[in-house]
């Protein structure tokens, strides 16, 4: 059989006028007009040629992917082979009941299970997944709650990939759903008390527009609406959070510089209520304990952030108290409070690891929460119960997987209850570390490397480089198991903890967003340099991975610096960036100008993001092997984009490398949801990563 030819796409020239300049996009007929059925599942495409276009790169992908088989199938059973697939969660009290998941071997999702009680009482399965989710390719739940007596259960669920949400009910007392079916919400919803829900409406853009209620009982007649986003709001998502102890509903606008929060008592009638309005990056995060608000903020310039506190009955900002002042070198990213303790979740800005303190809020007594190893990802899952003194929690690092534990918060003593079992794994062959690799301005740039112990460090090792680097989003050395296939192999894994991230703190982030953006990708490259200088690696032998704005960072080192690379994973990437955000259609774009400019308005953020774009900054040149991943259904990164950077890039390119675009018809930009899928779609980008080192 003869190979099929790669696909040349056809160029239709548009000229774009922006800014007293013109650039052509050959490839913008790519967009289809009917994209937006698409994100609703209905594949009715406007234009044939631009569905012949995709499915000849489906097939090209196919056939040259097709000699992997065997190779993707070991890989596949390795992964596999590390997750048991008959396994049970650890119960969780709320109210009378406690919950499980359950996970069996050969079904895709968990199945939901409680005991009424007791730990030792007869399993109730209230809710299976894979019986709901039969009908659909792909299936995600949203938020998911039963109400305070545990009579009903309301989820909201996804079944395309888009961020459009329908919510549901479900009567436990006679185990069948009711006809409640809310379409085109977002996921996120609160009880009000056993028979009220709280959820919000999206508008045309696809952010949230509309705070609605309904009682479960008397259905649609019963909505009201409590809020509406106001018009000089509109670019800005809307969230919604309940406080632990369930007496308060808060109200979150934010687009990404600016916040906006209302609020609500939710024993009483009366409207929601403006918080606090701030701008400039100044952030806010509530929560309510014994008559007290506790607001984590930066206010005053103070951006490792500090908590403050004031009285339900004076919110002003006026009256606020300082309750924990910010320190100089740590950064507090969250707080939890339950009965008189305050936990306080901290980024070391040297370190960039986590420190966990235990503050007694009567009398400030501030105590560490200590562990065996400081390289660690610690994930609170707390209490349903607000006035516990004792909370839940897990603790995982990168070859560490995870366990779960409770903690008296008096003593500070701490009870195994879970450690995850991965079978065919030993932690104690593999070795894991953080590096510090010196940016051009002297900044200190962390890297979580892990490797198989005995490996040489002679500039022959084969090494995947992850990164991100946007929206203030870290990355924690998790626990990964699937990495272990490529590490097993002879690869190293490094993580690089680069700007626009917040793992050294608030000002990481906010340096590398804006008119800041490039240090991102300096960063990255700085860190594969390092690697390089140090043996861990060599110019040639790294992949790069990363995801969404991940992927943006991995079409601009590709066009920086090509040659330092072997290959490129970009999954879902945002590569078109000057035309996205120039495009105030789209869902993302306007909440988005905070994030990198607005190109519409200013004329230095339209030339200083062009000078990046992805897309834009293709040049006939040699790239290394590239795999591009995108969802028909993915709202927040559309196909359209890694489907023209990769046409574009067969126009352009110089070298017979690899370019390959994985477009699947059935999901977003999550990728599958189905357990099975994910790690058959996970083998296939490691049997792509050791293909292009043959």
């Amino acid at each position: 059989m003869n190979p099929i030819k790669p696909p040349n796409a056809k160029k239709i020239p548009k000229e774009i006028k922006q800014h007293n300049q013109t650039r052509v996009d050959n490839y913008a007929w790519l967009r289809d007009k009917n994209w937006k059925k698409f994100i609703e599942g209905d594949l009715d495409f406007h234009d044939p040629s631009v569905k012949e276009y995709l499915e000849s790169e489906q097939a090209y992908t196919k056939q040259i992917m097709d000699h992997t088989q065997s190779s993707q199938k070991q890989i596949y059973d390795e992964i596999l082979s590390r997750i048991v697939e008959d396994d049970i969660s650890y119960p969780y009290q709320k109210g009378n009941y406690y919950y499980i998941q359950e996970t069996k071997k050969g079904l895709n999702y968990p199945i939901l299970q409680r005991k009424f009680a007791s730990i030792d009482a007869e399993t109730e399965t209230y809710f299976d997944i894979n019986k709901e989710s039969e009908n659909y390719d792909t299936f995600i739940l949203g938020t998911t709650s039963v109400n305070k007596d545990g009579t009903y259960f309301a989820y909201t669920v996804n079944t395309t990939g888009s961020m459009s949400y329908s919510l549901k009910l479900k009567d436990l007392a006679k185990n069948e759903h009711t006809q409640l079916n809310i379409t085109d919400l977002t996921d996120s919803f609160q009880w009000v008390d056993n028979e009220n829900i709280f959820y919000i409406e999206r508008d045309e853009s696809g952010r949230g527009k509309t705070v609605c209620s309904i009682n479960i009982h008397k259905g649609l007649e019963s909505r009201q609406v409590l809020f509406t986003k106001p018009t000089s709001h509109d670019d800005m998502f809307l969230d919604m959070t309940k406080t632990p102890d369930g007496k308060y509903i808060f109200l979150h606008l934010n687009n990404g510089s600016d916040t906006v929060i209302h609020y609500k008592p939710l024993d009483s009638d009366a409207p929601f209520q403006l918080f606090v309005e701030d701008k400039d990056d100044i952030q806010y995060s509530i929560t309510h304990n014994n008559g007290s608000f506790y607001i984590l903020t930066n206010l005053n310039h103070k951006n490792n952030f500090m908590i403050m506190t004031c009285p339900v009955e004076n919110i002003s900002k006026s009256n606020w108290k300082i309750f924990l002042d910010e320190e100089k070198d740590l950064y507090l990213e969250t707080m939890a409070l339950y009965n008189k303790y305050l936990i306080a979740c901290y980024k070391n800005t040297a370190t960039s690891m986590q420190e966990i303190f235990i503050i007694n809020i009567l009398t400030h007594e501030k105590r560490s929460l200590k562990f065996s190893t400081n390289n660690f990802c610690f994930h609170l899952i707390g209490n349903d119960d607000p006035n516990s003194y004792v909370i839940r929690f897990s603790l995982e690092t990168p070859i560490q997987p995870s366990t779960l534990y409770d903690l008296n918060l008096e003593s500070l003593k701490k009870i195994t209850l879970k450690k995850s079992n991965v079978p065919n794994y030993d932690t104690n062959k593999y070795q894991t570390e953080v590096l510090n690799a010196t940016s051009s301005d002297g900044q200190k740039i962390p890297i979580t490397i892990i490797y198989k112990k005995g490996t040489l460090l002679n500039s022959k090792n084969p090494l995947l480089l992850y990164g991100y680097g946007s929206y203030g989003l870290g990355i924690t050395p998790t626990f990964n198991q699937q990495i272990f296939s490529l590490i097993n192999r002879g690869f190293i894994y490094a993580i690089a903890h680069i700007r626009g991230g917040d793992e050294k703190g608030y000002n990481w982030y906010r340096n590398g967003k804006k008119e800041l953006k490039k240090n991102t990708f300096e960063d990255y490259l700085t860190v594969c340099h390092f690697l390089i200088d140090q043996k861990y690696t060599n110019a040639g032998l790294i992949t790069g991975y990363g995801g969404s704005a991940g992927g943006l960072l991995m079409g601009a080192v590709a066009n920086m610096e090509p040659s330092i690379f072997k290959s490129i994973i970009a999954a879902v990437p945002f590569v078109d960036v000057v035309n996205t955000i120039s495009d105030a259609s789209l869902p993302l774009t306007p909440p988005e100008w905070e994030e990198w400019g607005n190109p519409i308005l200013n004329k230095e953020d339209f030339e200083y993001i062009l000078s990046y774009s992805p897309y834009d900054n293709i040049k006939p040149q040699s790239y290394p092997n590239i795999l591009a991943l995108t969802g028909i259904s993915d709202e927040q990164v559309t196909y359209w984009e890694p489907a023209k950077w990769v046409a574009k890039l067969r126009d352009l390119k110089t070298d017979n490398n690899l370019l390959l675009l994985d477009i699947k018809m059935n999901s977003g930009h999550t990728g599958a949801s189905k357990r099975y899928q994910w790690i058959k779609d996970k083998a296939f980008e490691y049997a792509f990563i050791l293909k292009a080192y043959q």
